[in-house]
C-alpha cells in the first residue's frame, strides 16, 4: 500500500491552484526543501498549459483528441521512439486517452474520490503561496467540472515558509495550544485554532449588499478581510497590534490577497470612517476600560459613516472587565452604539461560543 493512502489529505478549492510548477519530489510528503527552487521549477499559470486548453475545448466544442495539441506531441514522441506517459505505441495511446476521458465522467457522475496514492501534489514557495506539483490531469478535470473541494497532498515546502509556520506553532503554544481564528492556508490546517467559520457565515448569510467597501476592526491576523475579499467585497484591515501585523501580512502574502492594511488606531480623528460595511467583532469593549478611550470610542462612532455593522459583544463579567471604566450586557452595548451612531436598527443574528452576534443597519 502507498504511503500516501495512511496520510490524512488537506482539502482546498482547486480554483485556488494557479500556478504550474515542473514536477519534482513527487513521491514524497511535506518535505522541506531550502534553496531556490521556487524561483527557478518553470513556474506559468496552470491554465495556460496545453492539457488544459485541449480539455476544455473537447468540452466546449467537441473537439476530437486528434486535433489537439497533446495528442500531436504524443505521437510525435511515440515517432522518435520516446515514452510520454507510459505511450510508446499508438495503441497505449489511445488507451490512455479512453483512461483520461473515462477519469473525467467519473469524477462528473460520481464525484471526486480521495484516492491516496493518486492525489494531486502542490508545493508551497518561500512567502507561503501555492503551486501545482503533480496530478495535472485531475486538476485539470476537477477544474473544469467546478468541483468545491479536492484531496490533495503537500509534497515540497521552502525552509523560509516552514520557518514561519513553526513561528506560528510556538504562539499557538503560548496561547494554550490554539491560535485565534483558523488560517486559511493549505499549509495551517492543522494548527488548532479557538473561533472556527460560524461567524463568518452568519455574517456572509445575512450582509445586504453583495459587494461594497468593508472595515474590519481589530482584525487580527486578518482571517475575516480575507474571506470577505473572496467574496467581492473592498477590505479595509485595521490592525494596531505590531505582533498581529506581523502575522496578518505575511498570511495575506501567502494568500495572495489585496486587501488593504491600516496600522494605524481606530480611535485616532485622522483614521477613515466611511464604510458600507463595518466589522467590530469582539473588540469595542477595549474601549471602554478607561474614561479616556471610552471618550474616544463615543467621538469614533459620532463620525462612523457605514450602512451596516456586525457587532459582537465581550462577556459581561470577564475578568479583564472588573476594572473598567464602562461596561455593558451584550444588548445594552448596541443600543449604546446606536444612541452614538448613525445606525437606528438592530437584530441578533445567532452566537457563536455563548456571544451573541448582532446585525446593526441604518
Amino acid at each position: 500500500m502507498n504511503s500516501l493512502e495512511n496520510i490524512k489529505p488537506v482539502w482546498i478549492d482547486p480554483k485556488d491552484i494557479t500556478i504550474y510548477m515542473t514536477e519534482f519530489n513527487t513521491s514524497s510528503c511535506r518535505v522541506v526543501v531550502d534553496g531556490n527552487w521556487d524561483k527557478e521549477k518553470g513556474l506559468r499559470p496552470f491554465n495556460e498549459i496545453s492539457f488544459y486548453k485541449d480539455y476544455k475545448r473537447r468540452i466546449e466544442e467537441n473537439l476530437p483528441w486528434e486535433e489537439t495539441g497533446t495528442f500531436i506531441s504524443i505521437k510525435n514522441s511515440i515517432n522518435k521512439g520516446i515514452t510520454r506517459w507510459g505511450c510508446n505505441t499508438m495503441k497505449k495511446l489511445y488507451d490512455r486517452l479512453s483512461y483520461w476521458d473515462s477519469l473525467y465522467e467519473s469524477i462528473k457522475t460520481k464525484g471526486y474520490k480521495d484516492i491516496g496514492n493518486e492525489r494531486i501534489g502542490i508545493n508551497v514557495d518561500r512567502n507561503g503561496r501555492i503551486s501545482f506539483n503533480n496530478g495535472r490531469h485531475r486538476l485539470v478535470f476537477a477544474k473544469l467540472l467546478n468541483i468545491p473541494s479536492i484531496p490533495i497532498t503537500i509534497n515540497n515546502v521552502h525552509t523560509k515558509w516552514d520557518n514561519f509556520k513553526k513561528e506560528v506553532i510556538k504562539y499557538a503554544q503560548s496561547k494554550k495550544g490554539s491560535l485565534y481564528s483558523p488560517i486559511d492556508h493549505p499549509d495551517m490546517q492543522d494548527v488548532p485554532y479557538c473561533w472556527g467559520h460560524e461567524r463568518f457565515k452568519l455574517i456572509r448569510d445575512n450582509l445586504s449588499n453583495e459587494k461594497g467597501t468593508m472595515l474590519d476592526i481589530g482584525s487580527h491576523w486578518g482571517y475575516f478581510s480575507g474571506r470577505f475579499e473572496e467574496l467581492g467585497y473592498d477590505v479595509s484591515s485595521c490592525e494596531s497590534s505590531p505582533s498581529y501585523l506581523y502575522f496578518l501580512k505575511k498570511i495575506r502574502k501567502a494568500n495572495n490577497k489585496k486587501f488593504k492594511v491600516l496600522d494605524v488606531n481606530i480611535l485616532a480623528k485622522s483614521t477613515p470612517s466611511s464604510f458600507d460595511i463595518v466589522l467590530a467583532l469582539n473588540i469595542f469593549h477595549h474601549f471602554l476600560k478607561s474614561s479616556e478611550k471610552f471618550k474616544a470610542f463615543i467621538e469614533f462612532l459620532q463620525r462612523l459613516e457605514c450602512k451596516e455593522m456586525y457587532f459582537q459583544s465581550h462577556e459581561y463579567l470577564e475578568p479583564q472587565m472588573r476594572k473598567a471604566f464602562k461596561n455593558f450586557e451584550p444588548v445594552p452595548f448596541v443600543e449604546f452604539i446606536i444612541e452614538h451612531s448613525c445606525l437606528n436598527k438592530y437584530k441578533c443574528i445567532g452566537k457563536d461560543q455563548r456571544r451573541k452576534l448582532f446585525k446593526l443597519w441604518q
